[in-house]
Parts: structure tokens; sequence; C-alpha cells
């Protein structure tokens, strides 16, 4: 298979993910604790509760406090610690084939590298497509790093562009995956009100990233002369008059658009980033994401 024309992580790449790893913070939602904290007790650095102690509790365990204090045997408990869980919903429409590069080239190399960091900080990896293919889950048992990293750059470079999206779906299906932090690449294509979509992913206790990706065609087409528009996914076509007026509609309904998709993903506690394809992979993932990504 040709390689695509978004940038695939290369050696120079990786030397720069190395460097970046998710923010233990990004995954915090209004559930306490969600993202490193499972709601087990077990063994950590962080305290959850107490109870009496009983024969046979480790002693190393004993709240040296309370014994002095009040002459108690108590149990300090802590909250036990798991990988962050990262899924990734990835859009395969046929919409996502416009563009230079195409916008899932672009795609699918973002997803890459933000799956790269994830593993490489111990992290467990879902890839969820759509419209076509099934949830494929990676994890980094640590002897196995490089096994899972090239078993999911195979999968993503595999992954063809082709059908009609259907955005709650594809997200009902990622939230299926016992995930602490959603990542949503798509160009969200087309407008809809998707609300109550963000919504059902936030009461899950998910904490969504929207990586909405446009290319520059669409961010600012030309409407000099009449046009044809065809839609990829349905094939239904749209003629246009090109006049400055027409430019100017357009414009004006691409912002409102983005600025409805801003404000549902905030209210919902997530993060949205729009993207255009002209930008670097490099500059997206460190500039764009400092809410999701630090560097180490």
């Amino acid at each position: 298979m040709a390689p695509p024309d978004a940038p695939w992580p290369d050696r120079k790449m990786l030397t720069l993910l190395r460097h970046l790893a998710i923010d233990p913070t990004a995954a915090r939602h209004s559930v306490p604790f969600v993202g490193q904290h499972s709601n087990r007790r077990g063994l950590s650095i962080d305290p959850a509760d107490s109870r009496a102690y009983v024969q046979g509790d480790d002693l190393r365990h004993l709240d040296w406090g309370q014994l002095a204090k009040f002459d108690q045997l108590v149990v300090r408990l802590f909250y036990a610690q798991h990988a962050m869980r990262v899924t990734i919903a990835l859009d395969c429409s046929a919409s996502m084939t416009l563009g230079t590069p195409r916008k899932f080239d672009f795609a699918r190399s973002l997803a890459a590298c933000l799956s790269i960091i994830a593993l490489q900080g111990r992290s467990e990896v879902q890839l969820v497509p759509s419209p076509q293919g099934s949830p494929q889950r990676f994890v980094d048992p640590s002897a196995s790093r490089g096994v899972a990293m090239a078993d999911i750059l195979a999968k993503l470079r595999a992954l063809q562009a082709g059908g009609v999206m259907d955005i709650p779906e594809l997200l009902r299906r990622a939230v299926r995956q016992n995930s602490d932090l959603l990542i949503f690449i798509s160009d969200c294509l087309p407008p809809r009100d998707l609300t109550s979509t963000f919504a059902a992913v936030a009461a899950h206790g998910r904490r969504l990233i929207v990586l909405h990706t446009l290319c520059p065609q669409e961010q600012s087409p030309t409407f000099r002369d009449s046009v044809m528009l065809r839609d990829l996914e349905t094939g239904r076509r749209q003629h246009v008059s090109g006049s400055q007026a027409a430019g100017s509609a357009y414009h004006a309904a691409l912002e409102r658009w983005r600025h409805e998709l801003l404000e549902c993903v905030t209210r919902c506690g997530g993060v949205y980033r729009y993207i255009s394809t002209s930008t670097s992979i490099e500059e997206v993932l460190t500039r764009n994401l400092l809410e999701v990504l630090i560097t180490r």
C-alpha cells in the first residue's frame, strides 16, 4: 500500500513523540478520580478511606497517627491505580477523502501519533473506526510495547475511507469501550446538532476530545463561478451560484457551525479543537492539544 500523503510517524516524529505524554488530568471529568484511579480499593499512593484492623491485614498500612492518638488499630485504604484507557474514534467516511493531503490520511496519521503517545505511557488504546471496521484493543504489557505500536500502525494503514458516516452511532460504539478518554477525529459532516450525542458521552463518565478536521478547500472555497457541489457520502448535488454574497454566506455558516460544536462540547466538559489539514502534525501535537498532552 502506498504511504499516505500526510506525514506518517518516521524516526524524526518518533523522537518528538517520546517527549510527549497524555496529561493524567486530561481524563478527569465531573466524576472524581476518573483517569488514573479505579473505584476499587487497592494499592497506590492516594488514600481513599480507612477501616478497623482485622487479623491478616498488612501491618504496613496501619494508620500510626490514629493508633497514637486514639489507641485504635486502623488500616488505611487506597485507590487502586490502573493504566489510563484511551479510545480513538476515527471517521473513515467518504467525505474524509477530500483535500490534499486527504482529511482521512491526516486524521489517521494524527491517530497513529496519539496512539503511540498513549502506548508509550503504558495506557491501553482502543481504536473504533467508522463506518467500516470493528473496535480493536491494543495494550502495552511492558514487554511488548513495540509489538502493540506496530500492530496499531498496521491496522491504521490498512483502513480505507468510504461509506456514509453516522456520528451518533460511532460515538455510541466508542462509549461501549471501557475507557477514560475518548478522542473523536472527524470532519463532523454533515453539520447537525450533536448536543445530545456529546452529552451522552459525558453521562458515561468519558472525557471527550473532539478534533474537528477540515481541509483548506472547505475552509475557503472559491465562489468566482457557478459550481455544482456533490456530497461525497450520499452523492446528492447542489448548484451554487458564484458570487461574493455566496462566499460570505458560506463563511458565516461555517463560523456558526464551529461555534455550535465548540459550545456543546465545552458544555459537556470536553475539549474542542478546530484543525486544518494544512497544519503540520507536529504543530497540532505541540500547540493545539495543550489541554491533553504534556512535555516530559
